[in-house]
């Protein structure tokens, strides 16, 4: 849509809509931050630590599907709030040119697909054999 000087505008998006998306980006939010304090107390925290990880490490916990299961799932609900940021964040009717809007929406999502694709990649395809 243009505006009266041909300036583009976003068009108002309903309660309804805005409310399902914050909802979205709740769960998202939280879904991610206990996957990902999880992942993080399990690999880093947890004798034997940090220093301890390598293949073997990675391999034993990876030969189990609830391990994989769990990162599979932290990768999906961090790669959809990322989505949700960003249809919120370019749909922001704050007057900025939409052309560099769009310009740095495409980037961020061609990031966070390869970024997730390349995650589940890994997690879908490690073999414990080597």
């Amino acid at each position: 849509m243009t505006g009266p000087a041909g300036a583009a505008t976003a068009a108002a998006a309903t309660p309804a809509v805005t409310a399902r998306r914050t909802r979205w980006r709740r769960w998202l939010g939280g879904l991610a931050a206990v996957l990902v304090t999880g992942h993080l107390v399990a690999l880093h925290l947890w004798p034997p630590g940090v220093l301890e990880l390598d293949w073997n490490a990675l391999a034993a916990r990876w030969s189990r599907p609830w391990w994989r299961a769990w990162d599979v799932l932290m990768l999906l609900a961090v790669g959809g709030y990322g989505g949700v940021l960003l249809v919120n964040w370019w749909r922001a009717p704050d007057g900025r040119w939409r052309r560099e809007r769009t310009v740095n929406a495409v980037c961020f999502a061609l990031l966070l697909v390869a970024a997730t694709v390349a995650g589940l990649l890994a997690v879908l395809t490690f073999s414990t054999r080597l």
